[in-house]
C-alpha cells in the first residue's frame, strides 16, 4: 500500500478516536456539506454560525492540515464551532488532496471558498470586512502562501491563483506549522510529503516557491504564530517569525506547554481533550478581534 493511503487509514482512525465523545456545543446552528466547487466529494464545506447576532459576524476560515495527502472537514467540525462560540462564523472546508492534486490545487479550491463567502454574505451575515485565516501543519503552510498570494500579486500570478480582493484577510494564525518544506527534508529527510505535493521530480523543479519566506512583503497581514514544546515542527517557528519582523511584518507568537510540555504536542489547538486548547483557540481569538476594522 502506498504510504499516503496508510496515512490517511492510520490518522482517520486517530482522529476518530479523540473525537468520539464530543458534542455539538450549545448556541451553535451549523450548515454541512454546502458545495462551493466542482468537486463534487472535495469541495464541499461546512459554515458554523452562533445562533444569536444582531449584526454582520467576523469570518474565520480554517484550512485543515494532513501532511498534504489528508483530511477532511469533519475531523475539524469540534475545534471549527468550539471557535464560532467566541462570536465568529467558521467556515470548514474539505479540498483536494496531494498525490491525486498536486500543488496548488488546495490553494485553488481556498480561492473558490472565498469567492462562495462573498457570494453568500448577505444570506449568512457574513462581514468580509473582517475575515481571518486559520491553519494548521500543512494546513498552516497553505495559509501562508495564501496569504503571501493576497499580499503579494506576483506570486499570485506565478502560481495562477484569482485572488478575491472583496474577501479583505485583516490577520491569520498559523499553528504548529510548515513554512519551508525543505528545511524539513534538509533536517529529517523527509522527501514524502514534498513529493506528493509536487509530483516525483520536484528536486528538479526547485521548489522555492515553496518556502512563503521568499515572498513575503509588509503588506502581508499581521500573523499570531504558535507551536508547543512537543511539537515536531517546533524548529519551523523561529526562522519564520524572523523572516516576518526581518519584513516588517506584525508577529505575535507563543510556544504553548508551560507546566506539561508534554501534552503540547502537534496541533493540540483542535483537540477539544487537551488540557492547552482553549488557551490557545482564546488567544487567538483575541488576536483576531484586535484586527477587526470597523
Amino acid at each position: 500500500m502506498e504510504e499516503y493511503l496508510k496515512v490517511r487509514k492510520e490518522w482517520q482512525k486517530s482522529d476518530t478516536e479523540r473525537d468520539k465523545d464530543q458534542k455539538d456545543p450549545a448556541g451553535i446552528r451549523r450548515y454541512d456539506n454546502i458545495q462551493y466547487g466542482p468537486d463534487q466529494e472535495m469541495n464541499v464545506l461546512d459554515l458554523y454560525l452562533p445562533e444569536d447576532y444582531d449584526r454582520p459576524l467576523s469570518v474565520i476560515i480554517s484550512i485543515h492540515g494532513g501532511a498534504y495527502v489528508y483530511g477532511t472537514k469533519e475531523i475539524y467540525q469540534f475545534y471549527g464551532m468550539n471557535m464560532a462560540t467566541r462570536g465568529f462564523a467558521f467556515v470548514n472546508f474539505t479540498y483536494r488532496l496531494a498525490p491525486e492534486h498536486g500543488f496548488p490545487a488546495a490553494l485553488e479550491d481556498t480561492c473558490l471558498v472565498m469567492d462562495w463567502i462573498s457570494e453568500n454574505k448577505d444570506k449568512y451575515g457574513l462581514d468580509i470586512n473582517n475575515a481571518f485565516l486559520v491553519g494548521d501543519s500543512a494546513g498552516a503552510h497553505y495559509a501562508s502562501l495564501y496569504s503571501a498570494a493576497y499580499s503579494n500579486p506576483k506570486y499570485a500570478d506565478f502560481i495562477g491563483l484569482k485572488i478575491n480582493h472583496d474577501i479583505r484577510i485583516r490577520a491569520c494564525a498559523l499553528n504548529c506549522g510548515l513554512y519551508d518544506p525543505l528545511l524539513l527534508v534538509k533536517r529529517d529527510g523527509l522527501d514524502n510529503a514534498t513529493e506528493y505535493l509536487i509530483g516525483p521530480d520536484w528536486k528538479e523543479k526547485s521548489p522555492d516557491y515553496l518556502c512563503t519566506a521568499n515572498f513575503l512583503d509588509p503588506s502581508y497581514p499581521p500573523v499570531y504564530l504558535m507551536s508547543g514544546t512537543n511539537d515536531y515542527l517546533l524548529p519551523q517557528l523561529e526562522p519564520f517569525k524572523k523572516a516576518l519582523k526581518d519584513h516588517g511584518i506584525e508577529v505575535e507568537s507563543k510556544i504553548y506547554g508551560g507546566g506539561d510540555p508534554e501534552k503540547a504536542y502537534h496541533v493540540f489547538h483542535v483537540d477539544m481533550n487537551n488540557i492547552f486548547q482553549k488557551e490557545c483557540n482564546d488567544d487567538e481569538a483575541d488576536f483576531f478581534r484586535k484586527h477587526v476594522v470597523s
